[in-house]
């Protein structure tokens, strides 16, 4: 009797298990921020998105295929030439989702990774189109309306392949290194043209009286016999005149004592 009793309890357990186990593959979850697109072995991809939850299927015959709905962020970095044949390199950042409604035909047309076959291939195609329209240092100074320029062309590249762009930004742009080489000389002559202007500035008048003890800042070729040479004549107190300096490449400050 016992024998028969265990004999029927481990049936009755088998077919819970069993029964069990078809349960549970007959369901899956969705979770959140994430949306289901269901291929059917006999009807192909359903139109129907699945929102978030727990949900019904037929095992075997049906298959989830979940896909992420919220925003991710990518960094692209894209090599392509201004207007003025320039290299420039630039990274775009680009926050991006895709289009709840159009994931069906996301997945049957582009597949699961869509971001990695889509999003480098357009995004440099809409960098270089861009840039090919400024010159380098349009570039510098007019960055916010380069940068506005691909986010604009970009979103609407983008809703053709049913993604949103949430936010693009440069995050990088930098040249090649004969235009930053070019670009570094012209601030050091910028530089000079100012250090010749205040040295012009400061250099006194002939009719001027000279104190004892002054400075004046002149250019690095300046030498004893030049200074002698501007000091001397009418205006000045005598032509007793010594001279001293602090030793700069660049300038010399000389102390000017009349005696």
């Amino acid at each position: 009797m016992a024998a028969k009793v265990f004999e029927s309890l481990g049936k009755l357990g088998l077919g819970l298990a069993v029964a069990g186990g078809v349960v549970n593959s007959a369901l899956y979850n969705v979770d959140a921020g994430h949306r289901a697109v269901i291929f059917d072995r006999f009807r192909g991809v359903q139109d129907t998105v699945v929102g978030e939850g727990t949900h019904f299927l037929i095992p075997w015959v049906q298959k989830p295929i979940i896909f992420d709905c919220r925003s991710r962020p990518r960094n692209i970095p894209v090599i392509t030439g201004s207007k003025d044949l320039q290299n420039v390199n630039i990274t775009l950042r680009i926050l991006f989702r895709p289009v709840t409604a159009q994931l069906p035909r996301i997945f049957t047309s582009i597949g699961e990774d869509y971001d990695e076959r889509v999003l480098p291939s357009i995004t440099t195609e809409i960098l270089k189109s861009v840039v090919a329209r400024f010159d380098a240092g349009e570039l510098i100074t007019q960055r916010e309306l380069v940068s506005r320029q691909v986010s604009e062309d970009l979103t609407e590249r983008a809703a053709t392949f049913g993604l949103i762009l949430d936010d693009v930004s440069l995050t990088h742009l930098t040249f090649g290194k004969e235009f930053t080489e070019a670009v570094e000389m012209k601030q050091v002559a910028q530089q000079e043209a100012e250090r010749a202007r205040f040295i012009v500035e400061k250099v006194p008048c002939p009719s001027e009286k000279l104190g004892n003890g002054s400075w004046y800042l002149l250019p690095a070729p300046a030498c004893c016999e030049d200074l002698t040479r501007l000091f001397r004549g009418p205006g000045w107190l005598n032509d007793k005149v010594t001279w001293g300096h602090n030793g700069d490449m660049v300038s010399q400050l000389w102390h000017v004592t009349v005696g």
